[in-house]
């Protein structure tokens, strides 16, 4: 087990996008080392792009990426020190007028990552998320033309992700996860961070990246900025546990439970807002909401979480003018249907 390598595929079907990705590291001695590859696609919302005549189109936009990066991580009993070297390409996926295109930032990004990580958190085959403990991500990236990044394209970029876990009763838990981040130098004209939607974490989900703030009740990726806060509270509790397959089809029911949950956020891009602390928060939007969660195996080894749901904004609600609800097109007004992969948080 010194050789561990990963393959696989992905299909976008809102992009009608192919991807694939591979990844390989060597864990015999400390510290653990690897390499790999991803091609993907971010989804960016829907973007207006101003013309030189003062006409403004709105457009569904996809961006291309595609990643080589090596790393080193360093274990450390519950933390986790690691550094990634990453050279990525970005470019429209989407149909694009020249004009459009043109307004984008795109080409290349290269430099270093330096990440932390703590996981203390406690899982127990009847439970339904982590338990009495927290999960603390801490990252901060580079991108700079000496390290292969565009000429235009250089960031200094820092996240942090804080997140516990509370058991109550009977595996009934309260999860509280604080997440916010900033950028400075040259800025992304669609956002280093993009804010709104669900999108989960875990096996076939979506979610991969710190830049990325789940805020329910929005639709995926409302908001563009690059500076961005989420705070999100969750009340989780089991309903039923099935622990049964459907007769000898590879599909295995573990448990159904559910959770209420509040998400308090916004995005912004830098000197945007005011830094009088009494008025910072004016225009942060609140979701509230609720999830019925299932915990899946499939195939006899893959397990999988699956989430559907509602959530509506309920501060700030002017904000939500011309944002639709992706599954059902309904004005985002009277709330956004969840129906996702993989865990909250």
């Amino acid at each position: 087990k010194w050789h561990n390598w990963l393959a696989g595929a992905t299909f976008i079907t809102g992009a009608n996008y192919f991807g694939y990705f591979g990844r390989y590291y060597y864990n015999r001695w400390r510290p653990i080392m690897g390499f790999g590859i991803n091609d993907y696609v971010v989804n960016y919302g829907r973007r207006s792009f101003l013309y030189p005549d003062g006409t403004i189109t709105t457009r569904q936009y996809w961006e291309k990426r595609r990643a080589l990066y090596s790393f080193i991580t360093v274990p450390v009993q519950r933390h986790a020190f690691s550094l990634y070297y990453v050279f990525e390409d970005r470019q429209a996926e989407s149909f694009l007028q020249p004009a459009e295109r043109a307004a984008l930032t795109l080409g290349h990004f290269g430099g270093f990552t330096l990440g932390y990580g703590y996981n203390d958190t406690e899982n127990f085959p009847a439970g339904i998320s982590p338990e009495n403990g927290r999960k603390i991500r801490l990252q901060g990236t580079i991108y700079n033309k000496h390290l292969g990044s565009s000429h235009d394209n250089e960031q200094v970029i820092f996240v942090g992700d804080w997140r516990e876990f509370i058991r109550l009763w009977h595996h009934q838990v309260l999860a509280i996860r604080a997440t916010g981040g900033m950028t400075w130098g040259d800025q992304l004209t669609q956002g280093t961070f993009v804010v709104g939607g669900a999108l989960g974490e875990g096996t076939l989900a979506r979610q991969s990246s710190l830049t990325y703030f789940p805020l329910r009740g929005l639709p995926t990726s409302a908001f563009g900025a690059t500076r961005a806060m989420l705070m999100s509270v969750e009340y989780r509790f089991p309903i039923v546990s099935p622990q049964v397959g459907a007769g000898t089809w590879p599909f295995f029911i573990k448990n159904i439970h559910a959770a209420l949950f509040a998400d308090y956020g916004d995005g912004w891009v830098a000197d945007q807002k005011s830094d009088d602390i009494g008025k910072f928060f004016d225009d942060f939007m609140l979701g509230v909401g609720a999830e019925l969660r299932g915990d899946f195996v499939i195939g006899h080894g893959l397990p999988v979480k699956g989430r559907l749901g509602y959530g509506v904004i309920v501060v700030n609600r002017d904000r939500l003018r011309g944002l639709k609800d992706p599954v059902f097109g309904q004005a985002a007004k009277y709330g956004v249907v969840i129906l996702e992969l993989g865990t909250s948080f």
